[in-house]
């Protein structure tokens, strides 16, 4: 190795100085003592104290090279750059915070909103490298490549395959934030639109849907940071009808489509002014 380095217990400590005669050292595990010995380079200290080597004039970054993966992939989680142990770098497929439960992954999404995923998709949706949003619709996305791909089709692309030519992937309870597997399934495009016209027929509001468990659903496509699942009709109507006057106060639709929503409310026992 031609840095200076010394061995502490378990850890390798490579010393890298600075044009300015600064130290800085980085500790790793004593067991890649080897391969990194092997790079034959001298290491060196960029802006961000990403350790890294150069070969025919471009730079690879240490923390890269001892997971395996190219191209600026890992990352430290304690965001030290200077610690490269291997308890500590990640490879972040997924650009968005996210935490398991049992077998539900949860991802955090823009507006602190969270959509859910079974765990066993969690490398399939990290191998796309990339951040996960909601579309105005609620539905998870990824943009690659410059093309958007929709997360619900694809973890169940991933499963059945051929089988989805010429059909649609659905959201058995209606919420699009849900796409476990258990919540999806395989119909035509009849078959769908069938379902929201049966979903949405109950209360005469195309954005209000009755879902499978007898609870409400709440949508707005413009405002999708609004939606809610909520327990009774009345709560939902109650609801749609603040946050479209919050929303769009004297021009929140027609005379006659708001006056039907105060009536609605009122027809389910709900006051309009609590």
């Amino acid at each position: 190795m031609k840095n200076k380095f010394r061995f502490e217990n378990d850890l390798l400590i490579i010393v890298v100085e600075k044009r300015n005669g600064k130290l800085i050292e980085y500790k790793l595990d004593a067991s890649d003592f080897g391969i990194l010995s092997g790079i034959g380079k001298k290491f060196a200290s960029n802006g961000n104290k990403n350790l890294y080597y150069s070969d025919n004039k471009k730079q690879f970054l240490v923390k890269d090279f001892i997971l395996g993966f190219p191209e600026n992939r890992v990352t430290a989680i304690n965001k030290d750059n200077t610690d490269l142990r291997k308890s500590n770098l990640k490879y972040y497929g997924i650009r968005n915070k996210y935490h398991v439960e049992g077998d539900t992954l949860f991802i955090e999404v823009q507006n602190g909103e969270q959509v859910q995923f079974d765990v066993e998709d969690l490398p399939f949706l990290e191998s796309l490298d990339a951040r996960i949003s909601l579309n105005n619709h609620g539905y998870s996305q990824v943009k690659v490549d410059g093309q958007k791909i929709m997360l619900h089709r694809f973890v169940m692309e991933l499963r059945f395959g051929d089988e989805l030519a010429g059909k649609v992937v659905d959201h058995c309870d209606g919420n699009p934030r849900n796409n476990k597997k258990s919540n999806l399934r395989i119909v035509t495009r009849g078959e769908n639109g069938m379902a929201r016209h049966q979903t949405r027929s109950k209360t005469g509001f195309p954005h209000i849907t009755e879902l499978p468990n007898g609870k409400w659903f709440v949508g707005f496509a413009k405002f999708p940071q609004k939606n809610r699942t909520l327990d009774t009709v009345f709560e939902a109507l109650r609801y749609s009808h603040i946050i479209h006057e919050v929303m769009y106060g004297e021009n929140r639709g027609t005379i006659a489509s708001y006056e039907k929503m105060i009536k609605a409310i009122k027809e389910h026992g709900g006051n309009v002014n609590e």
